[in-house]
């Protein structure tokens, strides 16, 4: 009871005293806090290392892709140079009107296009009906074999060839745009499968034998 009666007596607990401003009225608490202060935003300079790799990979890729293109375009210049070429002769023919100049000089055109395209030894010694299978083959082009075979052969020393020359013109110029060594290749190797062949090959084995 002593106890009891002594917190009785002293009263309720008693509360921290409230700061006052100069006028004698109690300052808010509020007023005490301070702002918050934000950490800085992330610059986005020096770039964190993944954004470094793929910059370089980037730039390694633009690199090889140019490097490519400029190879092609170099590859190809000789393409370019025979179709000018070749649309000088045909205006020289417009005011010659010789159709055995044009066709030996397309024809040799498109010897010395081939001569940088595909082995010298490979082309060189082609003449005649080959030198038309081989323009056919290494093009993807049948014409040559099937309506102009005696005009890249014979007719180049005829006199006078009859011939249309814008189909000519088109056809040798389609030559010197297309005209691939896989191709070529893949033509050879289909060639050597076909009956025809296989029927020569047993013959002259046949007479080989014999001999």
């Amino acid at each position: 009871m002593t106890a009891i009666s002594a917190l009785s007596a002293s009263g309720p607990a008693s509360m921290p005293a409230m700061p006052k401003t100069g006028t004698g009225m109690p300052m808010d608490p509020l007023t005490q806090l301070r702002d918050l202060h934000l950490p800085e935003p992330i610059g986005w300079w020096p770039p964190a290392p993944g954004w470094w790799l793929s910059a370089l990979l980037l730039l390694v890729s633009l690199c090889c892709a140019l490097y490519y293109l400029w190879r092609v375009r170099r590859n190809n210049r000789y393409r370019r140079l025979a179709i000018a070429e070749l649309e000088q002769y045909c205006l020289e023919f417009g005011r010659t009107e010789d159709s055995l100049q044009l066709l030996q000089q397309l024809s040799q055109l498109l010897r010395r296009a081939a001569l940088v395209a595909f082995p010298r030894h490979q082309v060189a010694g082609l003449s005649g009906a080959d030198w038309v299978q081989f323009l056919a083959d290494s093009s993807d082009q049948t014409q040559f074999v099937q309506q102009y075979e005696a005009l890249f052969s014979t007719a180049l020393y005829q006199p006078d060839p009859q011939y249309d020359v814008d189909e000519i013109k088109q056809l040798c110029k389609r030559w010197l745009r297309k005209h691939k060594y896989s191709t070529w290749l893949k033509n050879q190797h289909s060639d050597s499968k076909s009956p025809s062949v296989i029927k020569d090959n047993i013959a002259q084995e046949a007479h080989h034998a014999q001999s």
